[in-house]
């Protein structure tokens, strides 16, 4: 986890998934925005359908979010999913694949 200086500006969005894809019903979801405001995370499967969301709460200083994600109680099918990041200014997303 980083820390930034509060004058130091992100550039850009980013979002890594691991494992990806995925075998087990525990993943790790690492997220930057360019805003510290609080996300939502979304996780649809591809016929736009919502099977998970929860909010992630703000953070002044700490840039890097890390969200541990148990998909034991989802029933989730194998297939491709996609993981929204999102909150009222910025969205970014990406492929996660259960096995």
């Amino acid at each position: 986890m980083e820390i930034l200086p509060i004058d130091k500006e992100i550039k850009e969005n980013t979002l890594s998934i691991f494992p990806n894809p995925s075998e087990n019903n525990l993943v790790w979801v690492k997220f930057r925005l360019k805003t510290t405001k609080a996300a939502n995370l979304h996780l649809m499967d591809m016929l736009g359908r919502e099977v998970l969301h929860m909010q992630v709460s703000a953070s002044e200083r700490i840039t890097d979010r890390y969200v541990q994600l148990d998909l034991s109680g989802n029933n989730l099918t194998k297939g491709i999913y996609l993981v929204v990041i999102s909150n009222e200014n910025e969205s970014i997303s990406q492929k996660l694949i259960i096995q």
